[in-house]
């Protein structure tokens, strides 16, 4: 189903057509959710925060222009429902550490935290947080282009490796079922490119900043 055929949904859901907007969460409930667990990493929290994103997205689906993706309109609901979820967690240590934190590649986070002068830590954790999900989804973005393109197992062993942090690549092949050799070589000749190619955006939208 393509964005057309969203927009078609779309428009019979804001007429009062359940089914149109039923079929729009069976299409995108999957990624929504996969999305909300990289923010909290917590998978049943998860599960609620996409459901209270379309929740409000049926409340709120007159003030859905259509001028962009739903799907993007969705994940930005999401991501609010996510940071008011994070924001009225008990303590910092509910807080889990981005694990993409080379510094070359969050240079570029922790400049565009710098310049919202916040100095409240926890808001600081939580921006810190959704802007490198804004980094692990650009990767994921710019692999579908890749070349070799990104297949099942690059993308299991970067969401292992970078998205959740496995430590060494020995308990990636591992959890996978792989040869390590084979995940060392998938890491350095088909995800680490897509990775420096992203790092090199981000660097330059700092320069022209």
């Amino acid at each position: 189903m393509d964005s057309g055929e969203d927009q078609d949904l779309v428009l019979r859901a804001k007429q009062g057509d359940r089914a149109a907007f039923d079929a729009l969460y069976a299409k995108h409930t999957k990624n929504l959710t996969r999305y909300c667990a990289r923010l909290l990493h917590n998978n049943e929290e998860s599960e609620n925060a996409a459901q209270d994103a379309f929740m409000a997205a049926w409340s709120n689906l007159s003030s859905f222009q259509g001028d962009g993706l739903f799907e993007s309109w969705l994940k930005s609901i999401a991501t609010n429902v996510c940071l008011h979820l994070l924001r009225t967690k008990k303590g910092k240590d509910t807080f889990q550490r981005q694990s993409l934190d080379d510094p070359a590649t969050l240079a570029g986070v922790e400049r565009r935290q710098a310049e919202t002068g916040t100095q409240d830590p926890v808001e600081e954790e939580v921006g810190t947080h959704l802007l490198a999900q804004q980094i692990i989804d650009r990767i994921l973005t710019c692999a579908q282009t890749a070349k070799p393109r990104w297949d099942a197992l690059d993308l299991d062993i970067f969401e292992l490796y970078y998205a959740q942090g496995v430590e060494t690549k020995r308990e990636v092949a591992e959890r996978l079922g792989e040869n390590e050799n084979k995940v060392k070589y998938r890491l350095y000749n088909r995800i680490e490119p897509v990775i420096a190619k992203v790092r090199k955006q981000y660097e330059a939208e700092d320069k022209n900043v």
